[in-house]
């Protein structure tokens, strides 16, 4: 799911910077108790789609971790190689009855 927002929001990017500022507004207003739809959080999920875009192996099993992790791992590994590496360390780590 946070993957194909993340498409859209690429999709929509020629609306301008403050694009996905407007539309968590627009979603607070519409759905007020919808949780997660944030323009931080709208932001992830557009860098999300980018930095797995052609990556089908991660982008299916990146799928298993918790969106929190997805995030954290994201904003403190730059590097796409060592990212790829914690990922793949996370979702070996992560116990079956968390998946």
């Amino acid at each position: 799911m946070y993957y194909n927002i993340g498409l859209k929001l690429i999709e929509n990017n020629k609306w301008g910077a403050s694009f996905i500022d407007t539309l968590a507004k627009d979603l607070k207003i519409e759905f007020p108790t919808l949780k997660g739809m944030s323009a931080r959080n709208l932001r992830y999920m557009q860098k999300f789609a980018t930095e797995f875009e052609n990556d089908d192996f991660l982008q299916h099993d990146v799928a298993k971790l918790p969106w929190t992790s997805i995030t954290t791992i994201m904003a403190q590994v730059k590097d796409k190689k060592q990212r790829n590496w914690y990922i793949i360390e996370s979702i070996n780590n992560v116990g079956q009855d968390q998946l």
